[in-house]
């Protein structure tokens, strides 16, 4: 299917990546992580600046850690508790790699009759595909985590760190502007991305919005 193409050619792409010589090296990815760290540092001492006077009313910090335990308590309730409620977010988890990931199916013998059909390429020109494309292969990998320990904070902080990863690429690269068959690629790059973005979501019992 769509997406097992996908990974497979994917992890192709990645095995025969090269590095770029010295004299070829794109120097712009580097300055923009430089400014990216200083805004960084700007906002965190922006945030902690805001939290110093959230902290001081009385009943804020309060209301904040009850809503956090509150919330935790139900996720367990609902999620880990009970024996069926386990069994069925495993099922949710396999529901998920199936629907991003695909299906393993037998290669289907072209009919003698028709032209084979050329299948997209993936193309990483740019380091932000090449990090987002990374990020993305590494969903079973968290899965496997989240199912062992049962910890659902690593799903969360693997669907926040990939809508980081997927902003830095559509920011960087166009993607409905881009000329053929680089435009094909990038809408596989976001097409799988939006999916596991929004299975991830219902896998939290947090509802996903089909358009904003």
């Amino acid at each position: 299917g769509f997406s097992s193409h996908f990974a497979k050619e994917l992890s192709s792409r990645l095995a025969n990546w090269e590095e770029k010589p010295y004299s070829q090296f794109n120097w712009k990815p580097i300055a923009i992580a430089g400014v990216t760290l200083l805004v960084t540092f700007l906002v965190a001492d922006i945030t902690l600046r805001v939290l110093h006077v959230v902290h001081s009313f009385p009943l804020l910090p309060s209301f904040f850690q009850l809503t956090g335990f509150c919330y935790t308590l139900w996720f367990g309730w609902k999620r880990v508790l009970f024996h069926k409620n386990r069994k069925q977010l495993g099922k949710q988890w396999n529901t998920l790699k199936t629907t991003v990931l695909g299906e393993p199916t037998e290669p289907e013998t072209p009919q003698p009759t028709l032209s084979p059909v050329a299948e997209p390429q993936i193309l990483l020109q740019d380091e932000t595909e090449l990090v987002l494309a990374k990020h993305l292969l590494q969903l079973t990998d968290v899965l496997k985590e989240v199912e062992q320990d049962l910890l659902p904070n690593r799903l969360c902080q693997y669907l926040f760190e990939l809508s980081q990863k997927f902003n830095q690429f559509y920011d960087r690269c166009p993607v409905l502007q881009a000329e053929e068959p680089l435009r094909t690629s990038r809408l596989m790059l976001c097409d799988t991305t939006a999916r596991t973005l929004k299975l991830g979501l219902s896998l939290l019992g947090i509802p996903v919005l089909e358009r904003m």
